[in-house]
């Protein structure tokens, strides 16, 4: 896990080390890259290093949350946004991490999407309102959207990369529609 305090220093610090691993991974696999690698990209020391993270995954993982960050800070930038729009503007800022989402997904660490995302359910609790939805009916429900979006963004990844944010949108629209249409009727009849 990562340990980044308040303060501006460690703040400073941890997105220099973010930046340095997100450089290093346009020369090199996640795999092949060394915490020396990004250090010295960094130009942050060793010791700082392992102050701010345990391993580069715990960097993935910062990464994952600072972009989750983002997106509800754009959304929450406008007024009368609905949630279609939250699926876009979802969508649009990991097109535009594509790098680092491939990585989450090439090393099957899928579990830093929906641990992200679900770190920040709080936050997005407040899109949900409208809904009038039982707390722990919306816990479930967030953890059933966490899910979808880390799917959806995964198969993405995995299957051309061709969609755009509205088409990604479309195909979750109408897979939703089966889903619901499979739960309420019985196949087997």
């Amino acid at each position: 896990m990562y340990h980044i305090k308040a303060d501006k220093r460690s703040q400073t610090s941890a997105k220099l080390i973010s930046d340095a691993l997100y450089e290093c991974l346009k020369k090199k696999d996640f795999f092949d890259i060394t915490i020396t690698d990004v250090q010295r990209t960094s130009g942050t020391g060793r010791a700082t290093f392992y102050r701010l993270f345990d391993n580069l995954s715990d960097v993935l993982f910062y990464q994952g949350e600072q972009i989750f960050k983002n997106i509800l800070h754009k959304y929450k930038e406008h007024d009368n946004q609905t949630l279609d729009d939250f699926f876009i503007i979802f969508i649009n800022h990991w097109i535009e991490h594509e790098k680092l989402l491939e990585t989450i997904i090439k090393c099957n660490r899928s579990d830093i999407l929906f641990n992200a995302l679900y770190k920040n359910k709080d936050d997005f609790k407040i899109f949900f309102t409208e809904l009038h939805i039982e707390e722990s009916q919306l816990n479930y429900f967030l953890g059933f959207l966490t899910s979808v979006l880390t799917s959806v963004l995964s198969t993405w990844i995995k299957y051309n990369r061709r969609e755009t944010p509205e088409q990604i949108y479309n195909n979750v629209q109408n897979c939703s529609k089966l889903f619901y249409h499979m739960m309420t009727k019985n196949p087997l009849q």
